[in-house]
């Protein structure tokens, strides 16, 4: 009988194998707490993914002008060949992956107004100052820069570690031109993330956009009961003076949630109709650009 049992638990399985899907976390927009962060994870959404069509377009754009920094003799078809493991690159989930680690890690470093580097400055003045070294507000200041610029190099190289790319350019130096290794990895590093917008970043981000907008109406509701909640809260008589200011600036978080809520649900209206047309035509426009750059490349002559 067992036996039975294990048998056809193993052929439901298999049957449901295909069904499978990677676990999606569930919004909440019946949670006032969800509710009130809501419409600023929209805002910063959308906004993320403006600035990232624009992005891209840039960093394409920028990679045209480092042709010119590649100076001859360089072996083109290697340069070629560089750039198109980049894009490749970029698309790939290794990528994404680091990616995402620096963007989560950039978020923590440089939030609250860069207060991170800020406080190890201030530490390395205080302790310089407390030893008697004159030039104490130097330190502070060098500390700060040097820290800033080691978590740069520290994101850009978690992204080349492994990277199809540059494995291409080690130990090719002469055949690349030693002037030209650093406008090359340069022009890799913008290829590859532009690639890395226009395939997964920009999608994802229309996608998290438009899901969090189809939200917008029973995120609304639930503030519009928070609100008559604290409305009856407000009326109610033998509260302090406390409670009453608590209850005054949970409504205020309220009526301002609700409203940024309506404005942006009006001001995206419609957005995700025009999505595939919008990613297709960056898609195209960036592709166009990193086109005429290999071609540009091409027309060099090797020596």
């Amino acid at each position: 009988m067992r036996v039975f049992v294990v048998a056809a638990s193993i052929a439901l399985l298999s049957g449901c194998k295909e069904e499978i899907r990677p676990p999606e976390a569930a919004g909440t927009p019946n949670a006032v707490g969800y509710a009130l962060l809501y419409p600023h994870e929209l805002e910063r959404t959308a906004s993320d993914y403006d600035k990232g069509r624009t992005e891209a377009l840039q960093r394409c754009g920028e990679s045209v002008e480092l042709i010119d920094a590649v100076k001859d003799p360089v072996d083109t078809e290697l340069w070629e060949a560089v750039l198109v493991a980049a894009e490749k690159n970029g698309a790939s989930r290794f990528y994404a992956s680091r990616q995402r680690e620096n963007e989560a890690f950039g978020r923590v470093f440089h939030g609250g107004d860069d207060e991170i580097s800020k406080r190890t400055a201030g530490t390395a003045q205080y302790t310089a100052e407390q030893n008697g070294c004159q030039a104490a507000p130097v330190v502070g200041g060098a500390t700060g820069g040097a820290l800033r610029r080691l978590v740069d190099k520290h994101t850009e190289d978690n992204l080349r570690d492994s990277s199809e790319a540059a494995e291409l350019m080690r130990g090719h130096q002469e055949a690349l031109g030693k002037g030209n290794i650093a406008p090359i990895a340069k022009q890799a590093d913008l290829v590859a993330y532009a690639s890395y917008l226009i395939s997964l970043k920009l999608p994802t981000l229309a996608y998290e956009r438009d899901r969090l907008l189809s939200e917008h109406r029973k995120v609304s509701a639930t503030l519009e009961r928070a609100i008559d909640a604290e409305r009856e809260r407000q009326g109610k008589s033998g509260a302090s003076d406390a409670d009453k200011k608590a209850v005054d600036e949970q409504l205020r978080k309220l009526e301002a949630s609700k409203s940024l809520v309506e404005e942006l649900a009006k001001k995206l209206r419609g957005a995700d109709a025009k999505v595939e047309a919008e990613l297709h035509d960056t898609r195209e426009s960036c592709r166009d650009i990193l086109d005429a750059v290999r071609k540009s490349v091409k027309k060099r002559t090797s020596k």
